[in-house]
């Protein structure tokens, strides 16, 4: 798998239209475009890059391989719920993470041809590897 490049992160809040304010006001984002997800949440964009996700703790997409719904953010699981990037090289890397033994679980953005793996790492550090369309027609969804 070659990471291609940073593509966003996931922020856990009580309060999504708060997060979504703050980031406005300090850093100059622009809320935009974001899937029809079954949750609510804001994607916050610098030019046309969503850069920041803000997801509703208490009613959140499954990121997580063995997510049941609601978190509550702290020691037990981070307000940043996942880092994601850009990558190529599908069929490789889910033929890997089987092989590690490593569990993973898959999912489709609405709207997009994106296909998103999301694996657990330590200290509850969620990655969220993110395939084109065209990569994953090569390869069969392993998940």
């Amino acid at each position: 798998m070659a990471v291609a490049r940073f593509d966003h992160v996931n922020l856990l809040t009580a309060d999504i239209h708060a997060t979504r304010d703050f980031f406005v006001a300090v850093l100059g984002l622009e809320p935009g475009f974001r899937p029809p997800f079954r949750s609510p949440g804001y994607w916050l964009y610098q030019g046309d890059q969503a850069l920041i996700h803000i997801s509703d703790a208490l009613d959140h997409e499954q990121t997580h391989v063995d997510d049941i719904g609601a978190v509550t953010t702290g020691a037990d699981h981070p307000a940043v719920d996942h880092l994601a990037f850009r990558c190529e090289g599908y069929a490789e890397t889910t033929r890997r993470l089987q092989q590690l033994g490593i569990a993973y679980h898959e999912a489709a953005v609405p709207f997009f041809d994106d296909r998103q793996l999301f694996v657990d790492g330590p200290e509850g550090v969620t990655l969220e590897l993110i395939f084109a369309a065209a990569e994953v027609a090569g390869g069969r969804s392993c998940a």
